[in-house]
Protein backbone atom coordinates (compact mmCIF):
# COMPACT_ATOMS: atom_id res chain seq x y z
CA UNK A 1 0.00 0.00 0.00
CA UNK A 2 2.76 2.16 -0.83
CA UNK A 3 3.74 2.76 2.98
CA UNK A 4 0.05 3.50 3.68
CA UNK A 5 0.05 1.93 7.38
CA UNK A 6 -2.93 3.87 9.09
CA UNK A 7 -5.26 1.73 6.34
CA UNK A 8 -7.97 3.58 3.56
CA UNK A 9 -8.96 6.65 3.51
CA UNK A 10 -12.33 6.10 1.15
CA UNK A 11 -13.83 2.50 0.78
CA UNK A 12 -16.33 2.31 -2.04
CA UNK A 13 -18.06 -1.01 -2.97
CA UNK A 14 -20.71 -3.06 -3.95
CA UNK A 15 -20.74 -6.23 -2.12
CA UNK A 16 -22.23 -9.11 -3.59
CA UNK A 17 -26.03 -9.93 -1.69
CA UNK A 18 -25.37 -13.65 -0.80
CA UNK A 19 -27.49 -15.39 2.46
CA UNK A 20 -24.81 -17.23 4.60
CA UNK A 21 -27.08 -19.67 5.23
CA UNK A 22 -27.02 -20.87 1.65
CA UNK A 23 -25.95 -23.98 0.58
CA UNK A 24 -26.84 -25.20 4.28
CA UNK A 25 -25.10 -22.79 5.89
CA UNK A 26 -21.76 -23.43 4.11
CA UNK A 27 -20.78 -19.52 3.70
CA UNK A 28 -21.43 -19.01 7.12
CA UNK A 29 -19.87 -21.30 8.85
CA UNK A 30 -17.15 -20.25 6.98
CA UNK A 31 -17.15 -16.39 8.41
CA UNK A 32 -18.79 -17.14 11.68
CA UNK A 33 -15.34 -17.20 13.93
CA UNK A 34 -14.03 -14.19 11.57
CA UNK A 35 -14.17 -11.99 14.35
CA UNK A 36 -16.61 -9.42 12.78
CA UNK A 37 -19.10 -7.80 14.60
CA UNK A 38 -22.07 -7.83 11.88
CA UNK A 39 -21.83 -11.44 11.39
CA UNK A 40 -25.62 -13.16 12.01
CA UNK A 41 -26.24 -16.73 10.77
CA UNK A 42 -29.59 -15.72 8.82
CA UNK A 43 -27.64 -12.41 7.26
CA UNK A 44 -26.12 -11.56 4.26
CA UNK A 45 -22.33 -11.66 3.29
CA UNK A 46 -22.86 -7.57 2.54
CA UNK A 47 -23.29 -7.12 6.15
CA UNK A 48 -19.63 -8.94 6.74
CA UNK A 49 -18.03 -5.95 4.33
CA UNK A 50 -19.40 -3.16 6.86
CA UNK A 51 -17.50 -4.77 9.74
CA UNK A 52 -14.75 -5.62 7.37
CA UNK A 53 -14.57 -2.28 6.25
CA UNK A 54 -14.21 -0.93 9.32
CA UNK A 55 -11.48 -2.66 10.37
CA UNK A 56 -9.80 -1.31 7.23
CA UNK A 57 -10.06 2.19 7.36
CA UNK A 58 -7.63 4.97 8.95
CA UNK A 59 -9.62 7.03 11.70
CA UNK A 60 -12.51 9.81 10.50
CA UNK A 61 -12.60 7.64 6.80
CA UNK A 62 -14.97 7.08 4.79
CA UNK A 63 -17.00 4.30 3.97
CA UNK A 64 -19.67 4.30 1.15
CA UNK A 65 -21.68 0.75 0.08
CA UNK A 66 -24.33 0.13 -1.88
CA UNK A 67 -26.54 -2.71 -0.33
CA UNK A 68 -29.42 -4.62 0.21
CA UNK A 69 -31.64 -2.22 2.69
CA UNK A 70 -33.00 -5.43 4.29
CA UNK A 71 -30.31 -4.72 7.26
CA UNK A 72 -32.15 -1.58 7.77
CA UNK A 73 -35.78 -3.21 9.20
CA UNK A 74 -35.07 -7.49 9.66
CA UNK A 75 -33.88 -9.69 12.47
CA UNK A 76 -30.93 -10.21 11.16
CA UNK A 77 -29.54 -6.88 10.66
CA UNK A 78 -29.56 -5.42 14.29
CA UNK A 79 -25.76 -6.57 14.28
CA UNK A 80 -25.27 -4.26 11.69
CA UNK A 81 -27.30 -1.34 12.83
CA UNK A 82 -25.49 -1.61 16.29
CA UNK A 83 -22.55 -1.96 14.39
CA UNK A 84 -22.75 0.84 12.67
CA UNK A 85 -24.26 2.81 15.89
CA UNK A 86 -21.12 2.34 17.80
CA UNK A 87 -18.47 2.69 15.43
CA UNK A 88 -19.57 5.29 12.74
CA UNK A 89 -20.70 8.75 11.86
CA UNK A 90 -23.73 8.24 9.42
CA UNK A 91 -23.47 10.82 6.58
CA UNK A 92 -25.91 9.84 3.83
CA UNK A 93 -28.08 7.44 3.76
CA UNK A 94 -30.36 6.79 0.77
CA UNK A 95 -32.73 3.96 1.33
CA UNK A 96 -34.62 3.12 -2.37
CA UNK A 97 -37.32 1.40 -1.29
CA UNK A 98 -39.12 -0.74 -4.07
CA UNK A 99 -38.24 1.77 -6.61
CA UNK A 100 -35.59 0.39 -8.96
CA UNK A 101 -33.14 2.38 -9.07
CA UNK A 102 -30.77 0.16 -10.60
CA UNK A 103 -31.61 -1.60 -14.16
CA UNK A 104 -30.79 -5.64 -12.77
CA UNK A 105 -30.58 -5.34 -9.18
CA UNK A 106 -32.57 -7.97 -7.73
CA UNK A 107 -33.24 -6.82 -4.17
CA UNK A 108 -34.02 -3.46 -2.71
CA UNK A 109 -31.25 -0.81 -2.65
CA UNK A 110 -29.12 1.54 -0.22
CA UNK A 111 -26.35 3.90 -0.19
CA UNK A 112 -24.63 4.29 2.76
CA UNK A 113 -21.81 6.60 3.51
CA UNK A 114 -20.43 6.98 6.88
CA UNK A 115 -17.16 7.94 8.33
CA UNK A 116 -15.40 5.63 10.58
CA UNK A 117 -15.44 6.69 14.61
CA UNK A 118 -18.34 7.85 16.49
CA UNK A 119 -19.73 11.52 17.97
CA UNK A 120 -18.20 12.40 20.73
CA UNK A 121 -19.23 15.84 20.84
CA UNK A 122 -21.98 18.20 19.00
CA UNK A 123 -19.24 20.73 17.67
CA UNK A 124 -18.51 17.09 15.55
CA UNK A 125 -21.89 17.49 13.75
CA UNK A 126 -20.47 19.95 11.74
CA UNK A 127 -17.09 18.26 10.52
Amino acid sequence: MFGLRHGFDIILGNPPYIQLQENNGKLGKLYQDAGLETFACTGDLYQLFYARAGQLLAPKSLLCLITSNKWLCSGYGEKTRAYLASQSNPKLLLDFGGFPVFENASVDTCILMTQKGHLNTPSQWRD
